[in-house]
């Protein structure tokens, strides 16, 4: 069930929150802080301008360069990161994007990301926005 956009059901919150949280680690641990928040920003806003669940947006083919290589039935284990300083920090921020307290940090048309090094053809038609870390944010 949804209340406004945000998950109440606590089956589906779990699943969203694994989601989310697989999302975050496998993309942008290794990066700063704000990279992390970034990466949840541009997450947030395809969620928005679909209207899809969290794990839609991120189970769609080529939009999270983690799972090209993973297909969506492999499940991918977050046991090796759990001891990672920055896990718990993912896991609260996640929870704040289902909840609807997570801060956007950058514009709401921000809605693909890649590495700042990568030259994908749809980059050309993109705006770059901001580049933080390894990360370059495109609207």
């Amino acid at each position: 069930r949804e209340s406004g956009g945000i998950v109440v059901d606590s089956k589906e919150y779990n699943k969203e929150l694994h989601c989310i949280v697989k999302a975050l680690v496998y993309e942008s641990v290794g990066e700063p802080f704000d990279g992390i928040e970034a990466v949840l920003s541009v997450t947030v806003n395809r969620k928005n301008a679909t209207g899809e669940s969290f794990c839609k947006v991120i189970r769609k083919p080529k939009q999270f360069s983690f799972r090209n290589d993973h297909p969506v039935e492999k499940d991918l284990s977050l046991k090796k990161f759990k001891g990672h300083p920055k896990y718990l920090k993912i896991q609260e921020i996640a929870h704040n994007a289902l909840i609807g307290e997570f801060k956007i940090t950058l514009p709401a048309s921000a809605t693909h990301f890649a590495g700042k090094n990568v030259k994908n053809s749809w980059i050309r038609r993109k705006k770059l926005i901001k580049i933080i870390g390894g990360h370059a944010f495109y609207n």
